[in-house]
């Protein structure tokens, strides 16, 4: 799918069919504009002259590594098409507080508290012999205990790994469970206490709230110019492979 898309883009910006550069009056003023701007005072002859001339040696580079296909490297790839959506999307104005407080009301189950777990713990090297659990345990409770207060399951899965955040899901308050065995470390946790899921106020999520509301609308801004540039180049919208 990524080589199709880079083959259209291929298509869309390769300059073979175009040798002749043409270099306009808006070019030039857009140009010295701007280096005026860096300078702070306005160009000489000579300045204006170097300032477009850099202009056009970049332009030509630029092609050149069009045509040499620079474009087709994956990295750069995702990043003009970040480019361009940030592009498409940057007119974007902030809502009202009444449009982002529908969207809040709208979307509320976004704008939860997080469950969050209070666990003591303890943690040795994988190197307890496996076939007698009873001297294991008794090794790991030689160990002080460590504790972790409000943990969400994000910070437990990286901190412990996939294997302890799910048996944690349904474990028992305030019994030692393990040994578990992940990445030549086992462990032992016992659960304190679980804080599940709070509904938050619109003024607590305000800020939080802006940040999915600006998400929500760039993706319908994207979409909807997908549908247009769609039209305009005869591309149905995939439906599944007949492979």
């Amino acid at each position: 799918m990524v080589a199709i898309f880079i083959f259209v883009i291929d298509s869309w910006i390769t300059h073979k069919t175009q040798p002749n550069f043409v270099i306009t009056p808006a070019d030039e003023n857009q140009v010295t504009q701007l280096e005026a701007a860096k300078k702070g005072d306005q160009l000489t002859a000579t300045e204006r002259e170097n300032a477009i001339q850099q202009f056009i040696d970049d332009e030509l580079i630029f092609r050149d590594a069009v045509d040499a296909g620079v474009h087709r490297d994956l990295t750069i790839y995702q990043m003009i098409i970040r480019k361009h959506k940030g592009l498409l999307t940057a007119d974007i104005e902030d809502p009202s507080d009444t449009e982002l407080k529908e969207f809040f009301l709208t979307n509320q189950y976004l704008f939860m508290t997080p469950t969050t777990w209070t666990l003591d713990y303890r943690i040795k090297p994988n190197n307890i012999p496996q076939n007698n659990n009873g001297k294991a345990i008794q090794a790991a409770f030689s160990d002080p205990i460590q504790h972790l207060q409000s943990a969400t399951q994000e910070q437990l899965a990286t901190y412990f790994g996939p294997p302890i955040e799910a048996a944690m899901e349904n474990a028992p308050l305030n019994k030692w469970l393990g040994p578990i065995s992940h990445n030549n470390r086992i462990f032992w946790f016992r659960i304190k206490n679980v804080q599940l899921p709070k509904e938050q106020s619109f003024e607590q999520s305000k800020d939080y709230a802006l940040l999915k509301w600006r998400t929500h609308r760039m993706e319908q801004r994207v979409a909807e110019h997908l549908v247009s540039l769609r039209a305009k180049y005869g591309v149905d919208e995939f439906k599944g492979s007949n492979l």
